[in-house]
């Protein structure tokens, strides 16, 4: 990526193309090439990438927003600058001017799939390329299988494009299947997916056919397109919500009952129904199916009536839930074959999510995160999941199904299956991502005598057949073969069709997955060229023999510590977790005299601890404050002499450093030798002897090599 200013990271979901984007932007910036940054991403995802700046990069980027344009109302002016900021927020007209006279060094645009040809997006698409220097766009879906737009996209990057093959120079493509390690061994384990059907009682499938009854009443009293439109969205959001859970059945009633009749323009509700689904935004999605969910086409009182007698018939079941009670016993399992088991539980719902959480919470340390939680807040729910003291469950609602990671848990229960594959497809990303080590297990609770429970049932039947001859790729496009549209359509045909005729119109689906699949494969066949090139793993291997590991950061921090009057101890040294009392001038610097966390790489991801490796914040003052040109006295078992060290730089001309190594040259009073600056950790700081601070790197008198700066034999 650093050697072409322009083009696309297309690596699948979990392979970590944001911490790619964002050390390619901090290398450039070292580089002294770039100095103003913009990182354009969804909504969903501005903490996120603003928290991931800051907390692994040092890097204090701010959030680019109405707010901050009160205040600052020429952001692009500064000299310096690292905004992060939402594509749909960049794209309104009086924000998209702002960019007119705009320099820009960097832009990372996230989700770079949705810049589509003829949108606003694809004018702020572009500005940038108008306007940035390097321009870099990530997606996991390049090519949606429409190649006008998927070439109207890369022009972005290259205007001179012509076709999908030429693109190629401009893509970077790494799917699961690809990612080994330096060793070669493959690094995701295997995924596997398992139907869980739920046997309903007489009762709860009459209340489930009086919801299929009153939509289907709904839709034939629509009397023109755009009515029947509206009442579609209703009906999907009613059957979606009595399959998801009593509750959120009950709560979606009465809403209605309340709101009956009270639609204001029901087409901008469900323009910004759909644009919050796109953005996994839960607060504008519920404000906006709350808008809608009063629409009616018929008498008031009638309607009333026929809500009262629904939520009779709900109440009649006193509280019986087959599925709950299924869930419940279903995790008792799991339990039993695991005591440690970490579980994830997605609903769509968060009247759902709270009346799981409740239920749960009565025999398990469970947790929640939903839509309108702060993002801190649900941070810490993630925080207190994690460690194997911490929650047992966590219930999300899809909130959780973008931009937060939990590789530490390795079994999710989709307790109601979303209609729009996209959601489930991020749902299974959740868990299966870089870092973890087990294989990963999706169990999919269906309603499979209910008329959408028996849709959504012989698309995972077709999805698994596709599995056998795919491999597990299949999890990974979901999204793209079938659309929630296609699922609506087919329920409105079911519900007016007698069971018997269900056969043939679900084959339908069937062919919708199979021609998607062909175009998918035709598509990746397309992109196959782009992928991981497995003969450069031995060039990765020299570089890893060079590399700075673990080792040698521990044991430069316990010299340093020790040497400047701070000291380390281990806290738990299983997990290589270690308390570090900081020296006076760092803790001075830095305003915190102690820090903590493992200098094992596994342990801190899994964990969550602070990793203290190179790029930790205060480790890199420590190695910039030891960095200092110093004369010091060390011993040796059986080498004395004077050992230089030096850092050798290439500067280009306009003075930034290009390339550099360090290298160590041993004088031992008769010829001088290059070590390996390794060497000096077989070095022993002599009691009470501090080195000698110097202005500039000088060679010493060898004659004075024992008392100014030499390495003194014992």
């Amino acid at each position: 990526m650093l050697e072409r200013p322009r083009m696309m990271l297309a690596d699948e979901v979990g392979l970590g193309k944001t911490i790619a984007a964002i050390l390619t932007a901090c290398e450039l910036k070292a580089r002294g090439l770039v100095k103003r940054m913009l990182f354009v991403v969804p909504k969903s995802l501005v903490y996120k990438w603003t928290r991931e700046l800051s907390e692994r990069f040092e890097i204090d980027a701010e959030i680019l927003d109405s707010n901050y344009v009160k205040v600052n109302p020429r952001p692009f002016e500064r000299e310096e600058f690292c905004y992060v900021s939402s594509m749909d927020y960049l794209k309104q007209d009086h924000v998209i001017g702002l960019l007119d006279n705009a320099s820009i060094d960097i832009a990372v645009v996230d989700e770079a799939h949705k810049l589509t040809p003829g949108t606003e997006r694809f004018k702020l698409g572009k500005k940038l390329s108008e306007k940035a220097a390097f321009l870099y766009f990530l997606t996991a879906t390049p090519h949606r299988g429409n190649e006008w737009e998927y070439l109207e996209i890369m022009r972005l990057l290259d205007p001179y494009i012509t076709e999908a093959a030429s693109a190629s120079s401009l893509m970077i493509r790494n799917l699961k299947e690809d990612v080994v390690d330096l060793d070669g061994r493959e690094v995701f384990p295997r995924r596997f997916s398992k139907t869980i059907p739920v046997k309903l009682t007489d009762e709860e499938l009459r209340l489930h056919r009086m919801v299929d009854e009153y939509i289907g009443e709904l839709l034939r009293s629509a009397r023109s397109r755009e009515q029947l439109n509206a009442i579609r969205f209703v009906g999907v959001i009613l059957r979606k919500r009595a399959s998801s859970s009593p509750m959120a059945l009950k709560m979606s009633l009465q809403r209605r009952l309340e709101k009956l009749g009270a639609v204001e323009r029901p087409d901008e509700a469900i323009m910004r129904l759909r644009e919050a689904e796109e953005e996994f935004d839960e607060q504008e999605y519920e404000e906006a199916e709350n808008r809608l969910i009063g629409l009616t086409t018929e008498g008031v009182r009638r309607e009333r009536d026929r809500i009262r007698s629904i939520l009779e018939e709900l109440d009649r079941l006193g509280g019986k839930d087959s599925k709950l009670e299924q869930l419940m016993s279903f995790i008792e399992e799991i339990k039993r074959g695991d005591p440690n088991a970490k579980i994830v539980v997605f609903t769509e719902y968060r009247d759902t999510a709270y009346y799981l959480h409740e239920k749960l919470s009565e025999k398990y340390r469970a947790g929640i995160i939903h839509g309108l939680m702060p993002i801190e807040e649900r941070q810490r729910e993630l925080d207190r999941f994690r460690p194997p003291e911490g929650y047992e469950i966590m219930v999300c609602t899809d909130a959780a199904g973008e931009g937060i990671d939990m590789q530490f848990a390795n079994i999710e229960i989709n307790y109601d299956l979303p209609w729009n594959p996209n959601k489930l497809e991020q749902r299974m990303g959740r868990i299966h991502r870089i870092g973890q080590r087990r294989n990963v297990y999706y169990y999919n609770f269906i309603l499979s005598e209910t008329v959408d429970g028996y849709i959504l049932s012989k698309v995972l039947e077709k999805i698994e057949a596709i599995r056998r001859a795919m491999g597990e790729r299949v999890y990974d496009v979901i999204g793209r073969l079938i659309d929630e549209k296609s699922i609506a359509e087919i329920y409105e045909e079911l519900i007016r069709a007698p069971r018997d005729k269900w056969e043939p119109k679900i084959m339908e689906v069937e062919g919708i997955i199979e021609r998607r699949q062909r175009i998918l494969q035709e598509v990746e066949g397309l992109l196959s060229g782009y992928r991981l090139d497995r003969s450069k793993l031995e060039d990765f291997r020299k570089v890893r023999l060079y590399s700075v590991d673990k080792g040698e950061v521990k044991r430069f921090i316990e010299v340093y510590v020790n040497r400047n009057g701070g000291r380390i101890e281990p806290r738990n040294p299983e997990e290589e977790r270690y308390v570090i009392f900081l020296p006076r001038r760092i803790a001075y610097l830095e305003d915190r005299g102690i820090i903590e966390g493992s200098f094992s790489s596994e342990v801190a991801q899994e964990k969550g601890y602070p990793y203290l490796a190179l790029g930790n914040r205060y480790v890199m003052r420590m190695v910039k404050d030891a960095a200092r040109p110093v004369a010091s006295i060390l011993m040796h078992d059986y080498v004395e002499g004077i050992l230089y060290v030096y850092r050798l730089m290439v500067r280009d001309g306009k003075g930034q450093e290009r390339d550099g190594r360090v290298i160590a040259l041993l004088y031992d009073g008769k010829r001088v030798v290059e070590v390996d600056p390794r060497f000096v950790w077989d070095l022993q700081p002599i009691d009470d002897v501090v080195g000698v601070e110097v202005e500039e790197p000088k060679i010493l008198d060898g004659k004075r090599r024992n008392r100014e700066g030499g390495l003194q034999n014992t």
